[in-house]
């Protein structure tokens, strides 16, 4: 196996365990929250996730002096974005009313990579595959479908729109 080959299998690998990771924050956050409440918890949570990431670049040959070598605006804008966005979400977990609010939190949570991939083609200027527009497609209309739905008990359905 190439180097290349065994690049791209670590990084659908990485990939992969991020889906996992991802899918599970939810649920991940709503039981942190019932054994250490609702602000304890998402302290919890950004403190280990902070600390595991610490440990990554430690490990990796050159990473912190990597990190270090960062600009601070970047580290400040993107870590105030990042923090603030992750607050309000696991905020907006804390305080669902019920399965219904806590789907709604969830599908925002879902569309985050999708804005990612849409805005960082404008902001790195590269040319997206023709695949992106309708998979960006399918996932808003995805959300879209299930924020708009009556609360009516059934399960989501054209009809509903």
């Amino acid at each position: 196996m190439t180097k290349t080959e065994s690049s791209v299998k670590l990084g659908t690998a990485l990939g992969l365990l991020a889906l996992l990771i991802w899918g599970s924050s939810v649920a991940v956050s709503k039981a942190t929250m019932l054994s250490f409440g609702r602000y304890t918890a998402p302290a919890l949570n950004m403190t280990t996730a902070g600390l595991i990431g610490i440990l990554l670049l430690a490990l990796k040959p050159g990473g912190l002096r990597d990190a270090a070598r960062l600009p601070r605006k970047y580290l400040l804008v993107c870590g105030g974005l990042f923090v603030g966005y992750e607050t309000l979400y696991l905020l907006a977990v804390a305080f669902a009313d019920g399965p219904r609010q806590l789907l709604h939190a969830s599908i925002l949570n879902y569309l985050w990579p999708s804005l990612t991939l849409a805005f960082s083609i404008p902001i790195l200027k590269t040319k997206a595959k023709w695949t992106l527009a309708p998979a960006l497609t399918i996932a808003f209309g995805g959300a879209a479908l299930a924020l708009i739905a009556r609360d009516s008990g059934e399960p989501l359905s054209w009809s509903q729109t």
